[in-house]
């Protein structure tokens, strides 16, 4: 298990190669310890072999999401917008990720999946209760535990079980706005913090609203992560939307 302390997340990829590309650019400029990506590259109107070449390029750490797996067993082929054709490279590749990932943090343990854990098509929306989703049972259990990030809604939140920070960073998937986000572990309480469970908005804020998130009441200050959302507002640009503690 890798120790680090700033990590980039990519959200749900669905063949948006230039999005990755653009994505991959601005994240491997901010002095990362590592970039995870929550799967499903398969399944969109772009270059799936494409994505593929990338996150094995840049050695982003990917997990296997449903429409992956699905392309792997030769199901929903008739879907619209699935993927008929990838290289062998391609598909060895999708073999390989990993259900999950984990990483070690001063803050404890992250787990990576596409939906909640090793659960791909497990959906935790911002005001779905926690006994709806089984997933999160033995995970919550981990006393190590500190944070989740999963996708496979594609909208992006950062949502408190006690400790347990569940972020997911959204999708690079045009249907919706394109984000990515950062995860900061050893960042420094900032003196211009605002009070408890406040999160900025950068200025001036893209018209959509505001990215769901709730505040971790048992965790102190000192305990808490950066969180960073960027959105993709033009062909290429990744600006700051929101930024907070988790």
């Amino acid at each position: 298990m890798r120790s680090l302390s700033r990590l980039g997340l990519i959200g749900d990829v669905h063949g948006e190669h230039v999005a990755l590309r653009h994505a991959l650019a601005f994240l491997t400029s901010q002095s990362l310890d590592a970039i995870a990506c929550v799967g499903d590259i398969a399944d969109g109107d772009g270059d799936v072999d494409d994505c593929c070449r990338q996150l094995a390029s840049a050695a982003v750490d990917t997990v296997r999401g449903n429409h992956d797996r699905w392309l792997l067993d030769g199901v929903h082929r008739n879907w619209p917008g699935a993927t008929q054709h990838v290289e062998p490279e391609t598909r060895q590749f999708l073999a390989e990720r990993p259900p999950v990932h984990e990483y070690r943090t001063n803050r404890g343990v992250v787990v990576v999946g596409h939906g909640v854990g090793p659960d791909d098509e497990a959906q935790c929306h911002f005001d779905t209760p926690a006994s709806e989703v089984p997933a999160l049972t033995p995970l919550l259990a981990r006393p190590d535990l500190r944070c989740l990030i999963g996708g496979h809604t594609h909208r992006p939140m950062v949502r408190h079980f006690g400790q347990v920070a569940l972020i997911n960073p959204g999708t690079l998937r045009h249907t919706r706005p394109q984000r990515v986000a950062v995860l900061d572990f050893d960042a420094a309480r900032p003196q211009s913090e605002p009070s408890r469970g406040v999160w900025q908005r950068a200025d001036p804020a893209p018209q959509e609203p505001a990215i769901p998130v709730t505040s971790p009441t048992m965790l102190s200050s000192h305990d808490r992560i950066d969180v960073a959302f960027y959105r993709r507002l033009d062909d290429s640009q990744f600006v700051l939307e929101c930024r907070g503690r988790a």
